[in-house]
């Protein structure tokens, strides 16, 4: 199993006071991250992709993670399987 609780747990958190700090950072120039659902997921994107992937990697396993589009968020290359990381928010 490439992800399991034990690791799923602590990138969340990871994941949520990376958008915490993202959001002080905006507030600092006035400006509202989470107003716009759009801007903050695509903000949020490229961490969640790359914390996963250090998840993974941190379990053993061999992974790329290059963002570009058309390409896979996250390839597990020693068990050929490929991942798509997906935000949604309330």
């Amino acid at each position: 199993m490439y992800l399991t609780k034990e690791c799923i747990q602590p990138t969340l958190s990871r994941l949520a006071q990376f958008e915490n700090e993202l959001d002080t950072l905006f507030l600092n120039f006035n400006l509202d991250l989470r107003g716009n659902t759009g801007r903050r997921n695509m903000l949020l994107s490229q961490a969640q992709e790359v914390f996963f992937a250090e998840a993974i990697a941190n379990l053993g396993y061999s992974v790329d993670c290059s963002g570009k589009t058309g390409e896979p968020d996250i390839v597990i290359k020693c068990i050929d399987k490929e991942l798509e990381c997906k935000l949604t928010s309330s």
